[in-house]
């Protein structure tokens, strides 16, 4: 044999013993007993059955394969093993360093798996950015330091009483869920993950997971095992630490390796059942946003990372447990990529004793489904990131180009990375006649049939948007400038008025009252200023007659509000009644924005109170109308003058109206209608303004469609959706669309 492996003769002594310094334990797995071998050096776990272990054994630097073979059969008869089958599996255990060489240049070909394996750690260091492991420090005598204090945490009183503490959280959410889901944390994303509380947010993380690890650690130590590593995990850009309980591997009771893979989780569920009580019991504050996030941190991300057996964390290490299969992942995606080889390139796989040889449908499965769950966990950390870092202020929002050069990088390892390796192993095999050339050149033509329909086929582009209706000319909105109640209504729907014409009357009882009491000092105040003047007091003539200026600037401003409280037609024109409010509408009671219904030209709606922003009517013609469109940014270039748009009213479901779009505006809006408020019910997010309006939140344009048909039925404010005919798009730009929608890039 030479310095890298075994020898091809079989009947001369093999060069290779087992290593000494190996332990191994029985366990039993579905059934079958197994031996499981740990690398105390390398911290590596292997499992065996009882005849590969005694073939392991068999190799002590003396005898042939000729001779290990016979003593094998010898002794499990009637099995039998051929010579290349003993090769092959001495191969493999040599390739995993259970075995060494008695031939000199050993030290060359160790030296070169070392660079190999650390060549691997760099790239992995690099294939998944959000979750980058660095190498730590042996915690071991921490840990049994630590554990006499804390074991009470894991015996079945502590457990127990963790349980209930658990449930007691949870039936406080249940209980009052109203009050939970009202709360403005939940609310908006910007109420919470702003700027204020990133690093209420960043603490939170770095400590649950610290904890978690020791939880890990601790539960270890708890059922006699060892931990010898532990090191610096970032975890989304926040330094944690993260704990290799391997040595629970050797542990025979399956239950006690599912408890501790299950510890961090038990802890941080813990963490947030306490944290919840004390949001639950203190108000705005650090300590409450403090405990806000560590409720998040330790339920959500518990449930979508720790939880999930799709991710390589602690479900993945319970559910290989539940199901005693050692290794899924590896298993699962070199299963996958012997499938795909085979059914793409024709390449059949080498016979693998490791491999599973039943049940391989769910191994594949499991690989594809783990990759997908991936990709859509990376891509939404990444979009939440990008969204956060567009809310800090300037300069700091600039820092939106990490998360693109983190996109970056995760689509080389997601999709081009798989690709090079790929096109390596066939370069590799070039000269072999491995690939069946037939079946490579069907996938050829399959993958040149789907690049042609991404990237040549157009599909036609349909843009959905929020729209609503309005009078198309010299129609104005009535709106009230000064809140109060109605008094009289001078008009009906459909009567026709002309300029200067009152509408309606509001009153305020407290303008009036403010008005009486302005009136008072003022009348005061010129008092005081006539009596200066008379007396000849000069500063004291001149301080009165500011203060009387003062107070007359008031007056007039109150004068003002009082004016305002008459409602007016700004023009000729016919009253439009505003969109009907109807009474059962849950929004807006529970919004509780108005104390009318109906409309407020009803006569039933006789002292309803009116708020500053609020419609009482339209002023234009009822012969023609548009429909007001609002279109995201990411839309904006693709919408184009006389395009077709098909159009649902809220209020008509049964009818789809048609038009065509007029015009669209070149400068974006600032602010929304009313109706087409998410806090209204609408689609268009929004935030207050001054004077009641409704500010967007994000950029939107208006966009104007003409309606050939009018109808009586039409109020403004009629709200709806509309969907527009775009012409045809490729599947390509529709993605490059998806992502500049979602990140905004700039080219």
């Amino acid at each position: 044999m030479s310095s890298d492996g075994p020898q091809t003769s079989s009947s001369r002594p093999l060069a290779l013993r087992m290593r000494p310094d190996l332990e191994a334990t029985r366990a039993r797995y579905q059934g079958v007993r197994y031996w499981l071998v740990k690398d105390p050096v390398g911290l590596r776990y292997f499992r065996f059955q009882d005849e590969e272990f005694s073939l392991l054994k068999l190799l002590d630097g003396h005898r042939s394969l000729d001779e290990i073979r016979e003593e094998f059969e010898a002794s499990y008869r009637p099995q039998q093993i051929s010579a290349e089958e003993l090769q092959r599996f001495v191969g493999h255990l040599h390739a995993g360093g259970l075995v060494i060489s008695n031939n000199p240049g050993q030290g060359i070909q160790l030296l070169k798996r070392t660079q190999t394996m650390q060549k691997k750690k760099r790239v992995a260091l690099f294939a998944n950015i959000l979750f980058v492991k660095l190498p730590g420090f042996d915690p071991e005598r921490i840990l049994q330091w630590l554990y006499p204090k804390v074991s009470w945490f894991f015996s079945p009183f502590g457990f127990l009483g963790a349980i209930l503490l658990m449930l007691a959280a949870l039936t406080l959410v249940i209980v009052n869920y109203d009050t939970f889901s009202s709360q403005p944390e939940f609310q908006k994303f910007s109420n919470f993950f702003n700027i204020h509380n990133v690093l209420l947010l960043w603490i939170s993380l770095g400590v649950a997971k610290i904890i978690h690890e020791f939880g890990h650690g601790l539960a270890c130590t708890h059922f006699g095992g060892e931990c010898h590593e532990m090191g610096v995990l970032f975890l989304v850009l926040t330094p944690c630490l993260y704990c290799n309980v391997s040595d629970s591997w050797m542990m025979p009771n399956k239950w006690h390796r599912i408890f501790i893979s299950s510890a961090g989780i038990y802890v941080e569920v813990v963490l947030a059942s306490l944290a919840t009580f004390i949001w639950w019991n203190t108000g705005q504050g650090v300590l409450h946003n403090l405990a806000f996030s560590t409720m998040f941190i330790c339920s959500v991300s518990t449930v979508l990372f720790n939880a999930n057996p799709l991710l390589r964390y602690d479900g993945y290490y319970i559910m290989m447990d539940l199901l005693e299969i050692p290794n899924l992942r590896t298993k699962s995606s070199r299963l996958l990529q012997q499938v795909f080889m085979k059914w793409a390139l024709g390449i059949e796989p080498p016979d693998d004793p490791f491999m599973p040889k039943v049940r391989r449908w769910a191994f594949v499965t499991y690989a594809i489904a783990s990759y997908l769950y991936r990709w859509v966990v990376t891509f939404s950390i990444l979009f939440f990131l990008y969204q956060f870092l567009g809310t800090l202020p300037e300069p700091w929002n600039k820092l939106r180009g990490l998360s693109w050069l983190m996109a970056i990088l995760a689509l080389t390892t997601l999709f081009v990375m798989p690709m090079v390796r790929m096109v390596k192993y066939l370069w590799s095999s070039r000269g072999r006649n491995e690939v069946n050339k037939v079946r490579a050149a069907i996938s050829a033509c399959l993958l040149a049939g789907l690049l042609a329909v991404l990237f040549w086929v157009p599909f036609p582009l349909r843009i959905e948007c929020a729209m609503t209706i309005e009078p198309q000319e010299d129609a104005s909105y009535i709106f009230v400038r000064t809140p109060g109640s109605i008094e009289n209504v001078n008009v009906s729907a459909g009567e026709a008025v002309s300029r200067g014409q009152v509408l309606a009357t509001l009153v305020n009882m407290d303008i009036d009252q403010e008005m009486e009491r302005l009136q008072g000092r003022y009348d005061q105040q010129l008092e005081e200023v006539n009596v200066a003047r008379v007396l000849q007091q000069t500063a004291e003539l001149e301080a009165a007659s500011e203060l009387l200026a003062s107070i007359e600037d008031e007056l007039q401003e109150n004068r003002q509000y009082k004016n305002n409280l008459t409602l007016r037609s700004p023009h000729n024109g016919v009253v439009i009644p505003p969109v009907y409010m109807p009474r059962s509408d849950p929004i807006l009671e529970k919004q509780k924005l108005s104390s009318w219904y109906g409309s407020p030209l009803d006569p039933e709606n006789q002292d309803a109170f009116l708020d500053t922003g609020q419609v009482l009517c339209t002023v234009g013609r009822v012969d023609q109308w548009d429909a007001l469109l609002v279109i995201d940014q990411a839309d904006y270039e693709y919408i184009q003058k006389g395009q077709k748009v098909w159009l649902k009213l809220d209020e008509l479901p049964e009818e789809t109206l048609e038009g065509t779009v007029a015009k669209k505006a070149r400068v974006d809006m600032e602010v929304a209608p009313q109706v087409l408020s998410n806090r209204l019910g609408g689609r268009i997010p929004t935030e207050p303004g001054p004077g009641g309006m409704e500010r967007t939140i994000g950029v939107f344009y208006q966009v104007r469609v003409e309606l050939p048909d009018p109808s009586e039925r039409f109020r403004p404010g009629f709200r709806g959706k509309a969907k527009i005919d775009a012409g045809t798009r490729t599947l390509a730009s529709r993605l490059w669309r998806w992502l500049n929608d979602t990140f905004h890039f700039r080219l």
